[in-house]
């Protein structure tokens, strides 16, 4: 578990590597193997220089590696050390082998294998979220739970391995072992042999540090200068660091948090850490990324109930049960999210994941649906905005960003297919469940406040609709099987848009010193484009259809043309007002 004070670093990473699979590398010391009682590069360094002096009926305590150097002359190295207790390479493995492999005592214990954080890290690289991996271990506990997984690992433990392996955004996964492999004779273990590294690993560990975020974990940089150079020397901070520690960083961890502007994360262990970290990520994954498959069921099963009003039970039930389980979704996505908050698009999007499933369902069903069908639609939008202000503690401008992406989804698919009598229904009818005296258009979505965000973010800078161009890209790909031409889908979005904005001033109200406003459109700017007045045309239409115009059919601006006309000439005024803005 992670201490008071990191959970929101911990929520952010969790974040950062759910919605970007692949770009965070994971550099691992010798703390993420300690519960599987493997022991550390020194610590066998030191057992093997006991084992030599027992060999040689010599005392070496209290300070075996003091001993050493009076002994031999020299600071012990890891490979004179094995020559000098063993003479071939089959039994310096033997021995090695007894620092890393399980005895059947051992095994019965559970200890020297994969522990929780071995195989949480293994579900983040089956699923795709991690494919490299640092790591200054020599134990193989982290390739036998990738293995598992039913993934197979490249491993590369020498130099000479690195020029024969796929460039890195081809590797599935990849373990990069820094200082050699338990079974290699030329593993890395002194201060001496860990001051640099291989020309060829040097250049690697560059373009790795370079083009990834990082996550380190179990690594104090205190014993490995290469590696702590590598880090120092590399200029572009990418992605963030993220470093986790049990306690107080040492001198060494504490410059590079420094150089790197790292995130601290205080946690317990290696293994609660990547349990959590796991459980958070498959967690948002599986919210908020519906199967596609599980999307074209769905689909195929509102079609299936529409032509059939046997089935008009089993439908209201099928789409009351996804208005529920979507909102369970956005108020489970909104508990994960951390502080300070993703940026206002990455949320927006993965909001759109959120509701994908059911606004697939309920785009078929504005499209498709008779009359009788309207209510279950409009109760599932009621649903949804029903969202209370703890469900997501994020701005109130984007909780209700749903709401809005499933109200213009049916609005645009109903008018694309002329069903005017559901579009007439959510201009007039949707109101908040608790306050049903407020309608949903004007008290639950949030237009201008939304507006107000997006001003703020790269892309949207300076525009008069922000919120409007930012709908029109959303719903573009799930509207396309309903308006597949792209100017026929402009002209429609741009049509729904004009009545939406007719209707929020009727129901507002434009009289007794009301100052007129409403949701600006894409519209409000392309009225002065060839093709853009969708004004001009609407007035036409007026004309022409007279007090047979579909809104007034449809039971808008209470069926009269008189009211009409003047909410529309409100709204016209206001548009050519905000040419000068």
């Amino acid at each position: 578990m992670t201490q008071p004070g990191s959970i929101d670093a911990l929520l952010t990473l969790a974040l950062s590597v759910q919605t970007n699979p692949g770009v965070y590398a994971l550099l691992l010391g010798s703390g993420v193997s300690r519960a599987a009682q493997i022991p550390t590069g020194w610590e066998i360094v030191v057992d093997l220089i006991r084992r030599l002096a027992t060999l040689l009926e010599r005392e070496c305590e209290p300070d075996p590696v003091a001993w050493y150097s009076r002994e031999f002359g020299h600071n012990p190295e890891y490979s004179d050390l094995l020559a000098k207790l063993a003479a071939t390479p089959i039994e310096r493995q033997q021995l090695l082998r007894s620092f890393f492999e399980p005895t059947e005592e051992e095994r019965e214990a559970g200890t020297k294998q994969p522990t929780r954080a071995h195989r949480s890290i293994a579900s983040l690289v089956a699923s795709g979220h991690i494919k490299l991996i640092l790591t200054t271990n020599f134990d193989r506990l982290l390739e036998q739970a990738i293995a598992d997984e039913g993934v197979s690992p490249v491993v590369i433990s020498t130099p000479d391995g690195i020029g024969g392996a796929l460039p890195l955004p081809h590797q599935r996964c990849l373990i990069l072992k820094l200082h050699g492999d338990y079974l290699d004779h030329r593993i890395r273990n002194t201060e001496q042999e860990l001051a640099e590294y291989d020309e060829r690993t040097g250049h690697l560990l560059d373009r790795v540090l370079d083009e990834f975020g990082l996550i380190v974990c179990g690594w104090s940089g205190q014993w490995d200068p290469g590696l702590r150079a590598a880090l120092e020397r590399c200029p572009v901070r990418r992605f963030t660091t993220f470093w986790t520690t049990r306690g107080q960083l040492g001198d060494h961890a504490t410059k590079l948090v420094g150089q790197r502007s790292a995130r601290v994360i205080q946690i317990q262990d290696a293994d609660h850490f990547f349990g959590t970290l796991a459980q958070m990520v498959e967690s948002l994954s599986s919210s908020h990324r519906p199967n596609p498959a599980s999307i074209d069921a769905a689909v195929s099963l509102v079609s299936r109930f529409l032509v059939d009003s046997r089935y008009r039970i089993q439908l209201d039930d099928l789409v009351r049960s996804e208005a529920e389980a979507t909102l369970r979704s956005i108020k489970q996505y909104g508990k994960l999210l951390g502080r300070p908050f993703p940026p206002v698009l990455q949320v927006m999007k993965d909001l759109e994941h959120v509701v994908e499933r059911l606004q697939a369902m309920m785009i078929r069903g504005a499209c498709h649906g008779e009359e009788h069908h309207d209510d279950m639609w409009l109760r599932a939008i009621e649903r949804v905005a029903q969202m209370p202000d703890d469900g997501m503690p994020i701005q109130s401008e984007v909780r209700q960003y749903p709401t809005i992406l499933l109200f213009y989804s049916i609005g645009i698919a109903a008018l694309a297919t002329a069903q005017h009598h559901l579009i007439g229904r959510l201009f007039t009818q949707p109101r908040l469940r608790e306050h049903t005296e407020k309608h949903l258009m004007l008290f639950a979505l949030p237009w201008n406040e939304m507006a107000g965000v997006l001003e703020r973010t790269d892309g949207h800078r300076g525009r008069l609709a922000p919120l409007s161009d930012q709908m029109f890209c959303s719903v573009r790909g799930p509207l396309r099987s309903v308006c597949p031409d792209d100017a026929d889908f402009e002209e429609v979005f741009d049509r729904f848009e004009y009545v939406r904005s007719l209707a929020y001033l009727d129901l507002r109200g434009t009289e007794g010193g009301v100052r007129v406003w409403a949701p600006p459109g894409r519209f409000c700017w392309r009225v002065w484009r060839p093709g853009g007045d969708v004004a001009s045309a609407i007035a036409d239409e007026m004309i022409r259809s007279g007090n047979d115009w579909w809104p007034l059919r449809a039971g808008m601006f209470g069926s009269n043309m008189t009211r009409a006309k003047s909410v529309k000439h409100s709204l016209d005024e206001w548009v050519k007002s905000l040419r000068w803005r």
